[in-house]
């Protein structure tokens, strides 16, 4: 390092990443007529929100509104889909226990089911002798349940995304503090509550001392896992493990003549652990994000004479994570 020292730095290697990301598709739930009792838990907007989801490849303003209802009893469900299609009435009656918030996307999946279900019997040939009940659908109506119930048969990547950034404060060098403010970017994906995240953060703070004042820069790029401890209602609780390496660079500003300054640069190890907790609205969240580290081997900035920094040992940080994300069901 020119013009200043650090003792016992080594290079970890920087870490990279490939932003994944998905969409939903979307239909007019205007294509669905449903009906529902007063459901606790249940809300018949969300379902035919999240039924219009599923079916979507196969919905149509030209042909008529799939029929649903819903009865409740307790924690039993009866629904009942009318299939315009294939002009069937198909029955199912389940219990369910989930979690509020969790009823929704739960009934909206075993009501696509018994679409698609009956969708499937016009992928069988009907033998020649066996008129057809009625007069035969739109051939665009046949097509677009054909095509939603072969995409049903291959199984869907059950992963989410989201993208936060991340901003706050954060304190190194516990007996003679440096204090730093620090901002990042955090790309995610999420299977069940397992969460994998890279970090790519910059960090700046700087310390004044009777002979001058050093600052200290620090890029880093990390990768993470997390666990979505917590996932009710729209509150969620996170917590994460990460690894990276910082790049450090280093400059001192003397307060007179007879201190010198420097500049230097080099890089450290860091670790960190961290609890978020947050909540939900829609498809934005917003996490307080608390975090401890710790970095690696020992380093210390000499950048002007007599206040040295301590950049290895513990640490701390706070701040605020916005982000967006988006599920694939």
């Amino acid at each position: 390092m020119r013009g200043s020292r650090f003792r016992g730095v080594s290079l970890l290697g920087a870490a990279a990443a490939v932003l994944l990301s998905a969409s939903l598709a979307s239909a007019d739930t205007r294509s669905i007529l449903l009906t529902a009792d007063e459901c606790d838990g249940l809300s018949a907007g969300e379902v035919e929100r999240l039924l219009a989801i599923e079916l979507a490849s196969a919905l149509s303003q030209d042909a008529p509104p799939l029929g649903v209802s819903l009865a409740c009893e307790g924690t039993k469900i009866r629904i009942v889909a009318v299939d315009p299609v294939t002009d069937k009435r198909l029955e199912r009656e389940i219990e369910l226990r989930q979690e509020k918030g969790q009823k929704d996307r739960v009934v909206a999946l075993v009501v696509s089911q018994l679409f698609l279900t009956s969708w499937a019997e016009l992928l069988l040939p009907r033998p020649p002798q066996i008129p057809p009940p009625r007069a035969p659908p739109p051939p665009e109506v046949v097509r677009r349940v054909e095509t939603a119930t072969r995409s049903a048969l291959v199984p869907a990547a059950a992963w989410d995304w989201d993208v936060a950034v991340l901003g706050g404060a954060r304190v190194r060098s516990w007996e003679a503090p440096l204090f730093s403010g620090w901002l990042g970017v955090r790309p995610a994906i999420e299977v069940g509550r397992l969460r994998f995240f890279v970090e790519l953060a910059y960090e700046e703070g700087s310390r004044s001392g009777p002979s001058g004042t050093v600052s200290v820069s620090l890029a880093t790029p990390s990768l993470g896992v997390g666990w979505r401890a917590v996932k009710r209602d729209i509150f969620v609780l996170d917590l994460d493990l990460s690894g990276g390496a910082s790049w450090v660079q280093a400059r001192g500003s003397g307060a007179s003549s007879s201190f010198d300054g420097g500049a230097g640069s080099g890089s450290v190890g860091d670790v960190e652990l961290g609890v978020a907790p947050g909540a939900r609205l829609g498809p934005v969240e917003i996490r307080l994000d608390l975090s401890a580290g710790y970095s690696f081997p020992r380093a210390v900035v000499h950048a002007v004479s007599e206040n040295d920094v301590t950049l290895s040992g513990p640490w701390g940080s706070a701040g605020l994570a916005v982000g967006l994300a988006e599920r694939a069901r």
